[in-house]
């Protein structure tokens, strides 16, 4: 499930006359008609919990459904109601908190959980882990724990994990004699490799570029960088190990060549990045875990996956994945925490494990997930990868922020700005709009 864009439109304090013109309008047209009923053994004395499940592709919601059922099957004293919202989640969540209608359980992206927590949305998780013997908070990633904590409480019990994953197409790879991927690759290997397998026709334009976009800021944290500060006063991008990294990634636009300009690149006829990687057009592309759902389907070709290259400094990759959190307006707690807990294990992920790497790490390291008859092959490096991961930055507008940096950068990528003035201008610009609204963990 791809990580869903997170922002808080509106202050608690504002939202009433809204509430009041959305229910007017028919609040429930923002919502799935499938809003699951109450089953006919519904009776008194059982408990019910609502769970509002955020827009999926059908494939996946076929899973999701078979899933729900199982959980009521074998959990009967719950009475699980799904909430199916196919648009615009965060905000119609939002809406049934101010009118005092919000669901037990919510999902959440990691850049959603400052903004819940300082609104006090969400209850602390702690207190129900304490109280149940048979649960292990070591069965998680400790990557994915860290992203849910904020100012030193859990807020979301883990669902799906991922880093960003480096997808290579191994065909190509053998067919030019270059070495796969692997765990020792450093940044020199990658370009090395990409210069090897971008190809060119007689006038010299690109008919296959050896990679895709690699992600900025995981490039800055592998050079030892930071794009904010700890305490998220100060962005911290015109550092030598930022600048470094960001020129890294120009060089692979424009100097070598081997990378594709955003948005289409120079193949004509191709959109977006994946697609170069699915139609043979690039032979490594750099994205989350649950890509494999869609390229099983696209690829003619042999492929698999490998960790991201080591930086200069370290490893790493900024986590991607999503959580399960307690409303505080939920009346049953007790019971919603059976269901988070249920759906994060290893029987509510087991069928989910096909398409998503489980945050349960005996499940992740289970033969049901790394199974190697299915591609991709090498699942272990997923696995790995999440050694290796990081939070977002902590602050309570990360998603703004984030964008509006990339959006900068871009001049660079057309030669239109130097990294150093670009850098300079972004710090300028945080320290006048974001620096004293950052908030730590």
């Amino acid at each position: 499930m791809r990580q869903g864009e997170f922002i808080w439109r509106r202050e608690l304090s504002r939202c009433f006359i809204v509430v009041l013109l959305v229910f007017a309008v028919g609040f429930m047209n923002g919502c799935s008609s499938r809003t699951d009923k109450e089953s006919p053994e519904a009776k008194a004395g059982k408990v019910t919990i609502v769970y509002a499940h955020p827009p999926c592709p059908p494939d996946l919601l076929k899973i999701y459904d078979r899933i729900f059922e199982k959980f009521r099957k074998t959990h009967p004293h719950i009475n699980l109601r799904v909430l199916y919202i196919t648009a615009d989640y965060e905000s119609k969540i939002l809406t049934m908190f101010a009118g005092n209608t919000a669901p037990d359980v919510i999902f959440m992206y990691p850049n959603a959980l400052p903004v819940w927590s300082s609104k006090n949305a969400l209850r602390e998780i702690e207190p129900f882990i304490e109280k149940d013997p048979d649960f292990n908070l070591n069965d998680y990633y400790p990557g994915m724990l860290r992203t849910f904590t904020y100012k030193g409480h859990l807020y979301g019990l883990p669902k799906d994990a991922s880093a960003s994953i480096l997808y290579y197409n191994k065909e190509m790879f053998a067919k030019e004699g270059v070495e796969f991927p692997n765990e020792s690759w450093t940044w020199d290997d990658f370009l090395e490799a990409a210069k090897r397998l971008t190809k060119r026709d007689e006038s010299g334009g690109i008919i296959q570029y050896g990679a895709g976009p690699y992600p900025l800021f995981d490039l800055i944290w592998q050079n030892g960088g930071r794009v904010l500060s700890e305490d998220g006063k100060r962005c911290l991008l015109d550092s030598p190990e930022a600048i470094e990294a960001i020129q890294f990634k120009a060089d692979l636009i424009r100097k070598y060549r081997v990378t594709p300009l955003p948005p289409e690149g120079e193949i004509a006829g191709v959109g977006s990045r994946r697609e170069f990687f699915t139609m043979g057009k690039m032979a490594m592309h750099i994205e989350m875990y649950p890509a494999v759902s869609i390229l099983r389907q696209t690829c003619k070709f042999d492929w698999d996956i490998a960790p991201l290259p080591s930086g200069k400094v370290r490893r790493g990759s900024m986590v991607v994945g999503s959580a399960l959190a307690i409303t505080t307006q939920s009346k049953h707690p007790q019971q919603a925490w059976e269901w988070i807990k249920w759906l994060t294990g290893a029987e509510g992920m087991k069928d989910l494990a096909s398409v998503e790497l489980p945050s349960y790490i005996p499940l992740a390291k289970s033969s049901w997930f790394l199974d190697p008859h299915t591609l991709p092959r090498n699942k272990q490096a997923a696995v790995e990868a999440m050694n290796y991961v990081y939070p977002p930055p902590e602050h309570a507008k990360w998603l703004e922020i984030g964008s509006i940096i990339n959006r900068e950068i871009e001049s660079v990528w057309y030669d239109k700005k130097d990294v150093k003035q670009v850098c300079q201008e972004l710090v300028a610009l945080y320290k006048r709009d974001f620096s004293t609204s950052g908030e730590r963990r």
